[in-house]
């Protein structure tokens, strides 16, 4: 049975890009189209990471990841933001919040399905102790580039 990962992003084409990605590598995917869709669609059933942009409209990453918090079949499931938002300020919030890893992208990251270019991840402020599910994660969207 595969692992389940829920992509909340208001970009069709960025949750098809990381969609496409995580597929390929196994993973079962669940999308949410903003924090107040993927908010609905976390009914009970188990997803071992969430991926979240900030910046969204009717609920924003930050308020989807503290409503998630607290949802007790939830509370534990880490929470990774994947976004062009860079401000030192949404990153504490996001710690905060809970998120386990930050993984700042450019607009460009979106450029073609197969996109493979590392540098369209500039950095990852993982707020873990390990850091493996960032990690995991940059291999999954660089295909192990």
């Amino acid at each position: 049975m595969s692992k389940t990962i829920m992509i909340v992003d208001d970009s069709a084409s960025v949750r098809r890009v990381v969609g496409i990605a995580l597929k390929g590598a196994g993973y079962t995917v669940i999308e949410g189209s903003d924090g107040r869709d993927a908010l609905a669609k976390l009914t009970g059933q188990k997803v071992h990471l969430i991926i979240s942009d900030v910046n969204m409209p009717n609920m924003d990453g930050i308020s989807f990841l503290k409503a998630v918090k607290q949802l007790p079949a939830y509370r534990f499931t880490p929470v990774i933001m994947l976004t062009t938002e860079s401000e030192e300020s949404k990153k504490r919030e996001g710690q905060a919040a809970g998120a386990k890893a930050w993984v700042a992208r450019c607009n460009g990251c979106v450029c073609h399905e197969q996109c493979r270019c590392p540098a369209h991840f500039r950095r990852v402020h993982d707020f873990s102790c390990g850091g493996t599910q960032a990690n995991d994660l940059l291999r999954a969207l660089t295909h192990g580039n």
